[in-house]
């Protein structure tokens, strides 16, 4: 006779193991191939990309301008390393220059990052399209002490 403990044992490990195939196939997914970048930028477009500093920490804010743009274009402006966009925002050219905001999340570790205006060419996937414009910024890690402030 089999013994309850052997039962819930070979439950256990039946168990284990389907958790255990279940994660390799996410993590199976995960390694396929990932979608194409974007173009990197060429120098005959028009647009231009400009940032109030090129030094940020992790959680301040940019203060970005983007000039020369097509009126009715859909653009995202955001972070670009090993060619993949990371924390971008999307919008559509209401006039030629726009002015935005976009704050350095703890996605964007210390370093160096290209910080890109992408001209959208699917708006239904605002990660991609043709680079046109890019500032290289330095990314430096968060205050650790906020400045003391002192009484007179």
């Amino acid at each position: 006779m089999v013994s309850r403990k052997a039962i819930l044992a070979g439950v256990g490990i039946a168990v284990a193991g389907a958790v255990g195939y279940l994660m390799y196939n996410v993590y199976a997914q995960q390694q396929q191939a990932p979608p194409s970048p974007p173009t990197p930028p060429p120098t005959q477009y028009p647009e231009v990309l400009q940032t109030d500093r090129t030094t940020y920490r992790v959680a301040e804010v940019i203060n970005w301008t983007a000039s020369n743009l097509i009126t009715g274009q859909q653009y995202s402006v955001g972070f670009v390393k090993n060619g993949y966009l990371i924390d971008y925002q999307t919008f559509v050219a209401s006039s030629s220059s726009q002015y935005g905001q976009t704050l350095v999340t703890g996605q964007i570790t210390p370093g160096t990052w290209e910080f890109a205006l992408i001209r959208v060419s699917n708006p239904s996937d605002s990660s991609r399209g043709i680079i046109v414009s890019s500032v290289t910024l330095s990314i430096l890690p968060p205050e650790r002490f906020p400045p003391r402030i002192y009484p007179m």
